[in-house]
C-alpha cells in the first residue's frame, strides 16, 4: 500500500482526529473512505455517460445502403 502526504491546518486537523476518535476509527480509515467514495461515484459516472452515448448511438443509427463506390471513385480527376 502507498504512502501519502498532505499539508493541512493543524485546526482542521485536530478536528478530524477529534471525528475520528468519536467514530472509533483512525483519519487514515476515514481519508481512505472518503476516496473511495469520490472513485465508485466517478466510475458510475463514466460508465452512466458511456451507456447514455451507446443509446444515442443506436437510436440515430440509419441504414445508407450498400457501398457500392470505392475510394478511388471519390478521388477520381474528371
Amino acid at each position: 500500500m502507498a504512502n501519502l502526504t498532505l499539508a493541512m491546518d493543524e485546526t482542521l486537523l485536530y478536528e478530524a482526529r477529534r471525528v475520528a476518535f468519536e467514530r472509533e476509527t483512525s483519519l487514515t480509515e476515514m481519508i481512505r473512505g472518503y476516496l473511495n467514495e469520490v472513485v465508485a461515484g466517478w466510475r458510475l459516472g463514466r460508465k452512466a455517460k458511456a451507456q447514455q452515448l451507446m443509446e444515442t448511438f443506436k437510436r440515430n443509427s440509419v441504414y445508407i445502403g450498400k457501398r457500392d463506390w470505392t475510394r478511388e471513385d471519390l478521388y477520381e480527376r474528371s
